[in-house]
């Protein structure tokens, strides 16, 4: 499958258009029945359970907990909705409509193009080296402080003195028994929400930023198990201690 850039060039087959479509959507309008969604999700359950026998006693509770919370709630719906188009299927990825309106891009060739068009001293391998060097001379009254944090991953049930080597993508946690975990965190584990607390206290009283920049990404890798509202809940706990 290509990128494609929107042009005014090119012909299409109008036959083989016209029946990529008709055949899509019937396609979509199938697959949009509860009883084939039910189908699929069965069936990816059935392969967990297969799975389960092969690999680590785990495998089946997080596979069948991604098939649940992840399939259902993201995979799926963007599937039928979005994947399952004509404009997607029939256009960008079979090439057989509207390809007088669209062509397939190189993308090294784009990027070319636009590094091409940056100034010579942006287009250097040294440029951002050379750009500290040049900030280290400038007097500190120019310059700005900042600070950039992203990946939190808080885990609001961390336990100190559990097991950090469960066997599921999310351990140190009580339920998972007794083990290693330290009280600042682990390792093999997600964040404490008071380790997130002391390294907010520490940014504010002793680097004194200017700037703040939080790039996201702060939920916790319970992939298996967590839901829709419990990441909005956790992201809205995480936003209001930010």
């Amino acid at each position: 499958m290509h990128s494609f850039e929107k042009v005014a060039v090119g012909k299409f087959d109008a036959v083989m258009c016209d029946a990529c479509q008709v055949t899509t959507w019937g396609f979509s309008k199938v697959m949009k029945f509860p009883p084939v969604e039910w189908a699929v999700v069965n069936a990816a359950k059935i392969i967990c359970d297969v799975g389960s026998e092969l690999f680590t006693p785990y495998t089946h509770s997080i596979c069948s907990g991604m098939v649940d919370n992840q399939l259902t709630e993201a995979l799926w719906p963007m599937m039928v909705n979005e994947l399952l188009t004509d404009q997607s299927m029939c256009t960008f990825v079979l090439e057989v409509c509207d390809m007088d309106h669209w062509k397939p891009l190189n993308v090294e060739e784009v990027v070319s193009a636009i590094i091409d068009g940056k100034p010579a001293l942006a287009q250097s391998n040294d440029y951002v080296n050379n750009m500290y060097k040049s900030i280290q001379t400038r007097p500190k009254d120019e310059l700005i402080k900042v600070a950039v944090f992203s990946d939190l991953h808080v885990d609001f049930d961390y336990a100190p003195g559990s097991n950090n080597d469960c066997g599921k993508p999310l351990c140190c946690r009580t339920k998972e028994g007794p083990g290693t975990s330290g009280k600042w965190g682990d390792f093999k584990c997600d964040l404490p929400v008071w380790t997130m607390k002391s390294m907010f206290e520490h940014i504010k009283d002793e680097i004194k930023p200017d700037l703040v920049m939080w790039a996201g990404d702060s939920i916790a890798h319970d992939v298996e198990e967590v839901t829709f509202d419990e990441t909005v809940d956790h992201m809205d706990k995480v936003t209001k201690m930010v």
